[in-house]
Formats: structure tokens, sequence, C-alpha cells
């Protein structure tokens, strides 16, 4: 497939992954992965739906929702963990964009928890937003130095030239 896959944890709100889609200028090839809090409320419901019309339009292939169950974080870690990397894997995606700014805390710990566990296995770049914009960037993943990979930490920031479109 050649394209990225997209982690975002989701609250209420869909803006920050439709900021990322933009930055990174995600469409056809790229793919999407929700998580958020278990049992799902109409709020976050409202988002996914809007969030389903932009995969449509952008045409980016939607692979539904991980639902993190707080009464059980060992397990939700687990799953998110083996859910990245089928996901990556199966679909030959080059590498992953997790973005954790929106959702609840449980979400996102789990989410992070999830991508260091896999970091060694599937290339990714964390986002963290606030309301004004993209924070730090940061390259999860084993490679080595000077190659602009993930664990690159060499000369220009460590994930520069990382990924082939939507440079930031």
């Amino acid at each position: 497939m050649g394209g990225r896959l997209f982690l975002d944890t989701l609250g209420f709100h869909e803006n920050f992954i439709a900021r990322t889609f933009h930055v990174f200028a995600a469409g056809s090839g790229d793919g999407l992965l929700l998580m958020t809090l278990k049992p799902v409320i109409s709020g976050v419901e409202k988002a996914m739906r809007s969030l389903d019309t932009v995969s449509l339009r952008l045409g980016i292939k939607n692979y539904g929702r991980v639902k993190v169950d707080p009464s059980a974080p060992l397990e939700s870690i687990g799953l998110v963990h083996d859910t990245i990397i089928s996901t990556v894997e199966g679909e030959d995606y080059t590498g992953l964009v997790a973005d954790l700014s929106g959702g609840p805390r449980m979400v996102v710990v789990s989410a992070l928890l999830a991508l260091l566990l896999a970091s060694d296995r599937v290339p990714a770049r964390l986002i963290v937003q606030n309301e004004t914009g993209t924070g730090d960037l940061l390259g999860l993943g084993l490679a080595p130095p000077g190659s602009g990979s993930p664990g690159d930490r060499g000369p220009g920031g460590g994930c520069s030239g990382w990924w082939p479109r939507g440079q930031v």
C-alpha cells in the first residue's frame, strides 16, 4: 500500500484529527484508526460520523474504532498494541502518524504505551497538539543514526525527511 496509518485518540471533537490530515496531506493510500473510551457516548459518536465523512472525501481507508475499557487497562494496552501491529503490517503501511491530542487520558496513555511497545516493529511519528497548532513531533522506532528515520537522533532533529509527503 505504501501510505501511512493515522492513529488518533478521539473525544468529543475531531478538530485535532482534521488538522493532522491537513498538515500531513492525508489522502488516498492512507488509513485511519480511531481510539476512544468504552462505552462510546453520543458526543463521540457525532465526532466519529464527521470523521467518516472527511475520510471518505479524502480517500482515507477507515479501520473503525478501538474502544479502550477503563476497567481493564492492561488488556486495553494489549488490544491497542495488537491492532496497531496487525493493521500496519497487514496493509503494508510505511509508518504510523499518532496524534494523541484528543480524548480522555485513559485513551491517550493506553495509546502511548502501546506505541512504545510496538516501536521496534512499527515506525511511528508522535504528535501532540494544543489549541493553536501542532506541538512537538517525536519519532519512535529503531533506525541507524543519520537515516532520517524515527529513531534517528542525528543532525536535523531526528525525524527530518522521514515522511514522503506532507513534511512538517
